[in-house]
């Protein structure tokens, strides 16, 4: 039948059925193309062909456009079934009438194209409808020439209806960030837009090598089931579907990313694959907020509280396994039915109905004590409850109440148990001596006091119930009140001791002293509530601690003012505890440096002489020694040197009658027994021995009043050699006149004369001296004369000024003063220190190290010690020991070396202040800190969700909008130009709100704090921007200028954006009197610029000036220019919604830098921008 061909068949066209069997069966001899028989091969290689396809397709063959069709094309008209006809105006008049142009043009040479979206009205059902079709012609060319053109038509009007054409599908796909992908199933070629290559991270990636690159990044768990998946979906069982979500490992980042793969193969008549194309999305940070929830999902299963869901009718949607078990429900037990009244007592339905779900409705939610039943055992179980309502996020309506208990049984329980140990702790307190009070409330009422507290106070046990303000009047004006406000507030406990508190009792003001504490009470919530006040009186033992100070006072001060050598020795290696000047001159040394060192580094020659024994035997047998002109050799003045002293071991003995010291009392007589030898040699030594002390003589005769003086006492006085009596009289501070007296009185007695003084010299200045002298009386025992010396004392007196001074401050400092020598053997340490670390027994005996935890030892004995020897002090923070409890105590350790005369250094001294306060309150200050950051972490997260999706919702009825505004449009007529101008507007305004919309959508991008940094080129961005605009740079005939620009650290993407809007905006208002000009100018700050803009020294930063010729503005505006969606233009005469500056203001935020602008009217406006190198 047809013309034979050995090598191809036409299996369609010989087919039977449908339209080849109307083709066969057709008399084509009365139409241009004659019997069928005769065919060219060409035309029925094109019709077996176009009976293949599963899709409309038509011919039109020869010039006189004869036309065929196969059976899809019939399917397009639905009911309507076309019979064939050769004629295309009488099968489908405005098909024809749409083609018929083409048809000519591409017979006369013009090539083959396509035709988008065209409507071409079609019959359905009797009624001609509007339809819209995407036209594919083709050429068909026999010997060389086109003979017929097949069209493929594929129907888009349910796209065009719904405005899903395909430039708003590429909108909707980059709106969502989705990226496009097609795998060929013959060659398994895969290839893709460059947003899948930006999410994949395979941007720098050629088409050629993204299948092994994507093999590359997908995670070894997931590489099976993706390539499973694929499989599956390219096996016609399937259906074509593919849907699986996979992990990567970007290959820039390194992060692990989560990607929701789709698509749909499609498959040929004989179910092979012929495509495979489908979309990729980044859902990393839905996946990873989606296994959040699971993690809450577990936490909340897992919770030891009742958890449950109920709607607003009051069933129960969720409850917990803890829920389950405290009202006895198994977990596996279906909730259906299950409301939650069947847990409520009629008391409790009631409380609910009448207090809960009003304050719910008032407030959203609602907490208190409530009982709930076992439904088991019908146990009312006294709960706390929590009520709050869940609303929907969308329509903000209510649609369910979260409720979750807390069981308080185990808490009523040991409540129970608290105040039955409460109360025995009460009895045993009522019975014991230490002195004890309970106070309640900020107000500080007296809850409780024991008889020990009341006898304390001086009252009667009507103050209990009082305030301490009422009950101790006589408090106010003292410390207590303020300590017990602190306490209450901080919760932290305060102690005391030895301290002063004035009482009235017995009717009179007195001082007591006490050792004390106030010590919070909490409740069960961990709340101060009160206060437990506990007080020993130690007022005993301070008076006679502090006789006894006084008394060692008034020894040390005997001896070092004793006009013979005194020194006190202790401790079994006899170290010099004292010594004063006058045994210091006697063994001619310095006491600097040798005090608390064992005597024998003052004086190593007289151990060899047998003192050592000596007073060894002294310690042991608690008897003293006495040594007459005891022949002695000293070194003194670096030389040997024979002495002759009397001496005295006295020992001095504790309550057990051991020896703990020794009080060395020496007498130079050297010159009595050289005397004796050489009376004129033992006189020569003896005034050279006043010159060299620097004493003055002097001799009064009582009876004449005339006085005979050394030079040396005339100096002293500032008197003349003709002074009488009187005048060195009048030379004495009035106000020591009576001690002058009274121990002339005393030397009349004793023949005596010893008394210190200040002497007023004629320039107003004064000098203290020490006034030695001997009475001599007749034989009527008359004082007669009076022989003496005088020595000058103001530097020993002002020495021990400073020294009462140091040792006030240091007694009644609170922070810790100490002091040891550069072998870290303890000299000092103050009441405060002690106190601070608990230190018990002889403070001497404790070691500095034993202050500092073992673990510290090691930084103070390699760095701290010697930076402080080296620069003389040092200060860190660093923890003390507290000797009884082991508890570390924060301190500011200060310490600084403190040189003797020779300037070597001697001691080293510290204060140290107590800062444990202040460390508990900045780890409490940085925990506060993380929770605000990861809170504000958490809701900005929130709130850029909040911006995309509603940005991404909004747009839906938008684009319903734009499509009914278009349809409108086309269906309303020329004439009626009202109508036509409204729809107009609607457009417009639906146009403007979907570009406000994408710009609100990249903003909200902007703050996404996951962006990479990484080297940006600013050249090759301005070179793409330039591309980008390169139609609307030649309309505005603009030039674009840049000199050599940075490459930065940033982020690609917004960096482009940054330039992008500054660009396009130059260019948008341009002036359209004179050519557009922008220069974009860029250099690298100096230090002087760096430091006017506060940034730091060490980092490189650039200024990018971004020029313009344009419109400018007025410069009070400049502020205003980043502020979102504010405008200074008609936005008739100039487009745009007013972000595009606050999103580079964001940018430019995102990269730590500044941007700034300065401008003018139709002067033109300059940007600044200020951004680092580094990141």
């Amino acid at each position: 039948m047809y013309p034979s061909d050995t090598e191809h068949s036409l299996p369609y066209l010989e087919n039977d059925q449908g339209m080849a069997q109307q083709i066969q069966t057709f008399d084509w001899s009365v139409t241009p193309l004659g019997p069928l028989q005769e065919w060219p091969r060409s035309l029925l290689t094109t019709v077996d062909t176009l009976l293949d396809a599963d899709y409309p397709v038509c011919l039109f063959w020869g010039s006189e456009y004869t036309f065929l069709f196969n059976d899809a094309f019939v399917l397009a008209f639905g009911d309507d079934t076309p019979n064939l006809h050769p004629d295309a105006a009488i099968v489908w008049p405005a098909l024809w009438t749409t083609v018929k142009s083409e048809l000519d043009a591409i017979l006369n040479g013009r090539s083959a194209g396509r035709l988008d979206n065209v409507l071409i009205p079609i019959e359905r059902g009797g009624l001609l409808q509007s339809a819209y079709w995407t036209l594919s012609f083709s050429r068909v060319k026999e010997t060389g020439s086109v003979c017929g053109v097949v069209i493929a038509l594929t129907e888009t009007t349910p796209q065009v209806l719904t405005n899903d054409s395909l430039d708003q599908l590429h909108y909707s796909l980059e709106a969502c960030d989705l990226g496009t992908w097609d795998l060929n199933p013959a060659t398994l070629l895969f290839s893709c837009n460059e947003k899948t290559k930006e999410i994949l991270g395979l941007s720098q990636v050629d088409n050629n090598s993204l299948q092994a690159a994507l093999d590359e990044i997908i995670t070894p768990p997931d590489q099976l089931a993706v390539q499973d998946a694929v499989q599956r979906a390219l096996h016609p069982s399937s259906g074509g579907h593919y849907d699986i979500t996979y992990s990567i490992v970007h290959p820039i980042t390194g992060e692990l990313r989560f990607i929701k793969s789709k698509g749909k193969a499609y498959f040929d008549r004989a179910g092979k694959p012929i495509r495979f194309a489908g979309t990729n999305q980044d859902i990393t940070t839905e996946e990873l907020s989606r296994r959040r929830k699971e993690k809450l999902q577990q936490l909340v299963e897992n919770a030891k509280d009742f958890m449950a869901m109920v709607t607003i009718d009051g069933r129960i949607t969720y409850m917990n396994t803890a829920g389950r078990s405290l009202v006895g429900l198994a977990v596996e037990q279906d909730l259906n039915g299950i409301v939650i009244r069947d847990f409520y007592s009629a008391e409790q339905f009631q409380v609910d109905q009448h207090v809960i779900v009003p304050a719910l409705e008032k407030s959203g939610h609602w907490s208190g004590v409530v009982s709930v039943r076992h439904s088991q055992t019908a146990e009312e179980i006294p709960c706390y409850g929590n009520y709050a309502l869940v609303y929907d996020t969308i329509t903000g309506k209510v649609i369910s109440r979260a409720v979750t208990f807390r069981d308080l049984r185990p808490e009523l329980a040991a409540r129970k148990d608290l105040e039955e140990s409460e109360k025995r702790f009460r009895n045993l307190v009522q019975e014991a001596p230490v002195a004890t009070a309970i106070y309640v409330g900020r107000e500080m009422k007296i809850q409780w006091a024991n008889d020990a507290m009341i006898k304390l106070w001086g009252k009667d046990k009507s103050v209990i119930e009082k305030t301490v303000r009422e009950a101790l009047p006589e408090l106010e004006g003292q410390p207590f009140h303020g300590l017990l406000d602190q306490v209450y507030t901080s919760g932290n406990m305060y102690q005391a001791t030895e301290d002063r508190a004035d009482l009235v009792v017995d009717g009179l003001l007195q001082t007591f002293y006490f050792n004390f504490s106030y010590k919070p009470l909490r409740d069960t919530e961990g709340n101060v509530y009160g206060i437990l006040n506990m007080a020993i009186d130690v007022t005993e033992q301070v008076k006679t601690k502090r006789r006894l100070e006084e008394s060692e006072k008034n020894f040390r001060n005997l001896i070092m003012q004793a006009p013979i050598g005194i020194c006190l020795l202790t401790g079994d290696d006899f170290r010099i505890e004292l010594a004063n000047d006058q045994y210091m001159e006697l063994v001619g040394k310095s006491l600097d440096g040798y005090l608390y060192r064992p005597i024998w580094d003052l004086l190593p020659e007289a151990r060899e002489q047998g003192f050592d024994d000596l007073l060894k035997q002294v310690k042991q047998t608690g008897t003293p020694y006495f040594g007459y002109e005891q022949e002695v050799i000293l070194v003194r003045n670096n030389k040997p040197e024979t002495l002759f002293i009397n001496f005295v071991y006295e020992p001095l003995l504790n309550e057990d009658g051991n020896t703990h010291s020794i009080l060395v009392v020496a007498i130079d007589i050297t010159q009595q027994v050289t005397s004796r030898r050489l009376i004129k040699e033992a006189a020569d030594r003896a005034r050279l021995a006043v010159e060299s002390a620097k004493l003055g003589t002097y001799e009064v005769d009582i009876l004449t009043q005339k006085v005979i003086s050394s030079p040396r006492f005339l100096d002293l006085f500032d008197a003349d050699e003709t002074a009488e009596h009187a005048e060195y009289i009048s030379r004495v501070h009035p106000d020591d006149l009576p001690l002058r007296k009274a121990a002339h009185e005393k030397a009349l007695q004793t023949g005596l004369l010893t008394y210190d003084c200040r002497i007023i010299r004629r320039d107003g200045t004064q000098n203290w001296l020490q006034i030695f002298g001997q009475y001599y009386f007749n034989e009527e025992n008359q004082p007669v004369k009076i022989i003496g010396i005088v020595q000058d004392i103001t530097h020993q007196k002002l020495a021990d000024e400073e020294r009462e001074k140091f040792l006030s401050i240091s007694h009644y400092s609170r922070d810790f003063i100490g002091m040891c020598d550069m072998q870290m053997k303890t000299l000092f340490v103050n009441k405060a220190g002690v106190d601070m670390l608990g230190i018990e027994g002889n403070v001497l005996e404790a070691s500095p190290w034993d202050c500092f935890f073992p673990e510290d030892h090691a930084y103070l004995n390699d760095h701290f010690y010697p930076m402080v020897k080296r620069d003389g002090h040092g200060e860190v923070e660093i923890r003390f020991r507290h000797f009884k409890t082991n508890q570390p105590i924060w301190v500011i350790y200060s310490v600084f070396i403190i040189h003797d005369s020779k300037g070597e250094p001697a001691v080293m001294a510290t204060i140290s202040r107590d800062i444990t306060e202040r460390k508990t309150m900045e780890a409490e200050l940085e925990r506060r800190v993380k929770e605000r950051t990861a809170e504000l972490e958490r809701l900005n997260e929130e709130l850029q969700q909040f911006t995309f999706v509603s940005s991404h919702d909004l747009k839906e009825p938008l684009r319903k909008i734009q499509l009914f505004a278009g349809l409108a449009q086309q269906e309303a007529t020329l004439s009626d130009t009202s109508l036509v101008g409204h729809l107009e507007k609607i457009k417009q305004s639906a146009n403007r709100m979907s570009g406000l919309l994408t710009d609100l959508l990249n903003y909200s991008i902007l703050a996404n704090p996951e962006r990479v940094f990484e080297d940006v080129d600013l050249n090759e961005v301005i070179r793409d921007i330039e591309d980008d605009n390169e139609l609307l740079i030649q309309e505005k005939n603009a030039v674009l200028r840049t000199n050599r620009l940075p490459i930065l650290q940033g982020i690609p993407f917004q960096l482009k954006q940054l330039f992008y809007n500054l660009v396009n905006n130059a260019l948008k208002f341009s002036r359209t009197d004179v050519p557009a000009l922008i220069q974009i100018i860029a250099a690298e700050l100096t230090s002087d610029e760096k430091r006017a803009l506060q940034l730091p020294g060490d980092d490189t930063y650039f200024s990018i000036h971004v020029i313009d010729n344009g419109i400018g503005f007025r410069q009070e505006f400049a502020e205003k220019v980043f502020v979102a969606f504010q405008r200074l233009n008609d936005k008739n005469l100039y487009s745009g919604n007013g972000i595009g500056l606050s999103i580079c203001k964001k940018i430019v935020e995102n990269h730590k830098g500044k941007i700034t602008v300065r401008s003018a009217l139709d002067q033109g406006t300059v940007f600044t921008l200020i951004l680092p190198r580094q990141q």
